[in-house]
């Protein structure tokens, strides 16, 4: 390899400053390539606004690795994925099922590395240096450009490094078939979670067709009607919370805006902030999240647990960042939580922050019906035959009474494995089958409370907070805990008698009512 004395003592000087205490390592790094590559420019670029690996990986340049002269990378072992989970509800936006992909692979994490680097006819030496250690962080690209007869040393910019960055800099700028993340440190563009939240469609999201509508309406007029916000001289910037109990559609709600904001005539690109926690300054954290923003808009900016992501340590800079003198043209934030009430008022009851909140509670009676259908839409399309008829929805509807979309979701899900594998036997629910025929005190039981874990009280819904299609938590609270959570008596049909599914369900339907009783009152 070409230079390989000058990579040896220039990754000597590395190892040696990455020992020592530091107080900047970003201009460290530039300082000691520029000594020890002196037929060389060096330009520093911030690789959150250069990604010359995903523009190489497209086939816009070509990249070389040079790591076996000796670098600083993690061996890490990247799994293979598997097949989507059949229990649990694991509920983040970055949650993705996927078919087995193989062994897996091994992969490094470079922290310190070089490669050669060729575009238009221009050869480039490439160092990506990512560091993180006593509150200081970056990811750079250092760009080394021989002198030649085009610039002489001490020049401030190369003509040929220049016109490789802007080329760079003008495709990273755009989303290609991608979603941004920011994962506590820095942005980076995630193409297997976009195409995951892609699988979402507005079908999947059971709720009160007018709040679904209207909260369409919310987010799709805002992007299309920045001259209407010009002319009534308003900031072209709104906020949206989607508030409620666990496990009722705000993660899926939030899939299915991202998809259909990606496909519009114009795409509008989302950004999704998963964590803020870095060690370091959270001034520096929360600006850079706002600046990419910005960069980005018009946009989507979701905070998913934004009771998580904003407290007392951050909340002043995620204030002035909303509020302050930087301009936040073309930004839609839309953030999600489960306790509204761990919110600072601050961000709740201020229109020009956060200028909508839909309420997401437990599904009413005709909302688990609607469900219900759904699921009985999915299973005619399964290989095998299931009776499935649709007199069974207002029954499991009425057994379902208090649960979440996430518990309806474990019923059927538990129930199909059971009966589409065959790991059960028929004889283990004639019990259950008879209990349903004779209309015994088997199924006499109290009706289950509307209650569950709630997340605050009726004094902080505005009117400006939409009910998206669910009963009422909070009121029922402490009542919900105290009262054991049973089987409803429902009548069945004689033409139901002996239906299998719906004994399996029911016997579902009572593990997960016991799983409730184990868990609300801790």
């Amino acid at each position: 390899m070409a230079c390989t004395f000058e990579h040896q003592a220039a990754f000597g000087a590395y190892s040696a400053q990455a020992s020592r205490e530091r107080t900047d390592t970003a201009l460290a790094i530039l300082t000691f390539l520029r000594e020890h590559y002196p037929k060389h420019h060096v330009t520093r670029a911030d690789a959150s606004h250069f990604d010359i690996f995903g523009f190489a990986d497209k086939g816009h340049a070509e990249l070389e690795e040079d790591l076996n002269l000796g670098f600083d990378a993690t061996r890490r072992f990247s799994a293979p994925r598997v097949g989507p989970r059949v229990l649990g509800s694991h509920r983040s936006l970055g949650s993705q099922s996927h078919k087995n992909d193989g062994p897996g692979k091994l992969i490094d994490d470079v922290r310190f590395g070089r490669w050669s680097c060729t575009w238009n006819d221009h050869h480039y030496i490439l160092y990506h240096v990512t560091y993180c250690a006593s509150g200081e962080s970056g990811r750079y690209n250092f760009v080394l450009s021989p002198f030649g007869s085009l610039v002489s040393p001490g020049a401030a910019h190369h003509p040929n490094t220049d016109a490789l960055l802007q080329a760079v800099g003008s495709w990273s700028k755009d989303l290609h078939d991608e979603i941004n993340v920011f994962n506590g440190r820095w942005w980076h563009k995630d193409a297997k979670l976009l195409k995951a939240i892609k699988s979402t469609t507005w079908d999947d999201v059971i709720m009160d067709a007018d709040v679904k509508s209207n909260l369409q309406r919310d987010v799709l007029d805002f992007f299309d009607n920045e001259e209407l916000y010009h002319s009534l001289s308003v900031p072209w910037k709104r906020g949206i919370i989607l508030h409620g109990v666990p496990g009722n559609g705000k993660t899926l709600t939030l899939k299915a805006l991202i998809k259909t904001l990606s496909e519009r005539e114009d795409p509008i690109p989302s950004l999704y902030v998963k964590s803020v926690e870095n060690g370091g300054e959270m001034s520096v954290t929360i600006t850079g999240i706002f600046e990419h923003a910005r960069k980005m808009s018009p946009c989507l900016l979701v905070f998913e647990d934004l009771d998580s992501l904003v407290d007392d340590r951050n909340r002043s800079y995620f204030l002035n960042e909303v509020d302050g003198l930087e301009d936040n043209k073309g930004i839609l934030m839309v953030g999600s939580t489960n306790h509204l009430n761990k919110l600072d008022s601050s961000i709740t009851k201020r229109p020009s922050r956060f200028d909508r909140k839909y309420h997401f509670n437990l599904p009413r009676d005709e909302t688990r019906q609607a469900y219900c259908e759904f699921w009985r839409r999915k299973i005619e399309t399964l290989p095998r035959k299931v009776d499935f008829p649709a007199d069974l929805c207002p029954i499991i509807a009425k057994w379902t009474e208090g649960f979440s979309f996430a518990y309806m979701k474990e019923l059927f899900m538990s129930a199909m494995v059971l009966l589409v594998t065959g790991t059960h036997e028929e004889n283990e629910y004639e019990d259950v089958l008879e209990d349903a025929e004779c209309g015994s005190d088997a199924c006499s039981t109290v009706v289950v409370s509307h209650s569950t874990a709630g997340e605050g009280n009726d004094a902080e819904k505005t009117g400006n907070d939409t009910e998206a299609g669910g009963v009422d938590t909070e009121k029922k609270l402490e009542e919900g805990k105290k009262q054991p959570k049973v089987l409803p008596e429902v009548d069945i049909a004689d033409s139901l008698q002996g239906n299998l599914l719906l004994a399996i369900l029911r016997s579902q339907v009572k593990a997960l009512l016991a799983d409730m009783d184990d868990t609300t009152g801790k």
